[in-house]
């Protein structure tokens, strides 16, 4: 008798080549016809789509069919829908509907986007200006204002939920993405006691303390982390492994921003730590109040002159990794980091108005007193204890809430 030959594994199939029961080509909830798979997340796929009725293109975005029947994940993406068309901004995207199909499934038809994200974008210039940063702030904070005077909260900012988006006249359109872990202020809570929901590396200490009582200034958090990225160039927090991250950002000391950017203004440092202040209540109250004093800090320009916006990689040129996510597509060519957007003022965004009226927009408050810009200092502990008595707080922390780390590093 031959021995039989170990059985071959099969191969490895292209994780955007299959796309749960939806199938490229058919036509979905009787009127999108899906033409092509362009993301996949923990919930939903996003589609291309034709929209039938119209003759137009959209972004379609359904639930995935694994997690369909799961009443909180339904629950989710309706409440993002909800959320989407509440709030009407330039730097949101619009939803023209949200539904379920006669199969069950939930879905969102939403605008067709074009670019990159953020992250995407950081990939190819490693780090960015000043001045990119403002052109992107301004907007960022604009949207989030208007989110959280209508008692809304993201819950999980991170460069891939931004996606930049060109425009004919050189200058670009920030989106923020998936509000699919959002939360209405005073509404009741979809996370269960002691779960934590969104991108560890991003997350406020009130988050990952599964803190119920979550506001505004965790979104503050994560764009002072986002922010520090830009600069910097890597992670504040650049750890991996979930315990470490856990730890840092809990009980860690931050290198300041500016020991990787010495050509940075020390105000700069001051208002990104600022930011992302371990204590929420020695943040800024809100996104308005981080982009006054962030326009105030680098009114004066650079330590360094002749800074270019962006600094541009080895992968400049590259297209290879520009994918589409959330709605979008790739652009073949990123923009010479020379003619980035141009700085905005508040007040000036005349472009790109509120279209809504579901909040009264906010107006730009005085700078914050640089006093309270540091943030709290570094808290240190004596010896090798420390070491000891972090990893006992962050263990019996665990323990005591029965945390369940969702890490979304994909999504």
């Amino acid at each position: 008798l031959r021995p039989s030959e170990p059985e071959r594994p099969p191969p490895m199939a292209d994780p955007l080549s299959k796309a749960g029961k939806s199938k490229i080509g058919e036509v979905f909830a009787g009127r999108y016809r899906l033409e092509a798979l362009v993301g996949r997340g923990g919930m939903a796929e996003v589609f291309r789509a034709t929209d039938l009725a119209r003759r137009t293109e959209v972004a379609i975005k359904i639930v995935r069919e694994e997690v369909a029947r799961i009443p909180e994940v339904e629950e989710r993406f309706r409440r993002e829908g909800e959320i989407l068309r509440q709030l009407a901004h330039p730097s949101l995207v619009a939803v023209d509907t949200f539904g379920q199909a006669e199969d069950g499934r939930t879905f969102i038809v939403m605008e067709l986007l074009s670019g990159e994200t953020l992250a995407q974008r950081l990939k190819k210039w490693k780090r960015v200006s000043p001045g990119a940063m403002t052109a992107w702030m301004t907007q960022i904070c604009d949207a989030l204002d208007l989110a959280h005077e209508a008692g809304v909260i993201h819950r999980d900012l991170k460069p891939e939920n931004i996606f930049l988006v060109a425009r004919d006249d050189g200058t670009e359109v920030v989106k923020l993405l998936d509000f699919g872990v959002s939360k209405f202020y005073g509404r009741e809570s979809l996370t269960k006691t002691g779960q934590i929901l969104g991108t560890p590396r991003y997350m406020a200490p009130e988050q990952l303390s599964a803190d119920p009582d979550i506001d505004g200034r965790a979104d503050i958090y994560a764009l002072g982390v986002i922010i520090y990225e830009a600069l910097a160039g890597i992670p504040a927090f650049p750890s991996h492994q979930a315990s470490e991250l856990l730890i840092a950002i809990l009980h860690g000391d931050v290198v300041p921003v500016t020991a990787h950017r010495p050509d940075l203004r020390p105000e700069v440092g001051r208002v990104v730590m600022c930011a992302m202040a371990r204590a929420r209540e020695a943040r800024y109250g809100s996104a308005a109040e981080l982009l006054a004093a962030w326009i105030d800090a680098t009114a004066g320009g650079m330590a360094i002159e002749n800074q270019h916006r962006g600094v541009p990689t080895a992968a400049m040129g590259s297209t290879s990794d520009e994918e589409v996510l959330a709605g979008g597509r790739s652009v073949s060519s990123v923009p010479d980091p020379g003619l980035a957007p141009a700085p905005l003022r508040p007040g000036t965004f005349s472009s790109l108005q509120r279209q809504s009226t579901a909040a009264t927009p906010l107006s730009t408050p005085a700078p914050p007193n640089t006093s309270r810009s540091s943030g709290p200092p570094p808290h240190r502990l004596a010896g090798d204890a420390w070491k000891v008595t972090i990893l006992a707080l962050g263990t019996g922390l665990l323990a005591a809430v029965g945390v369940v780390l969702l890490l979304r590093w994909l999504f």
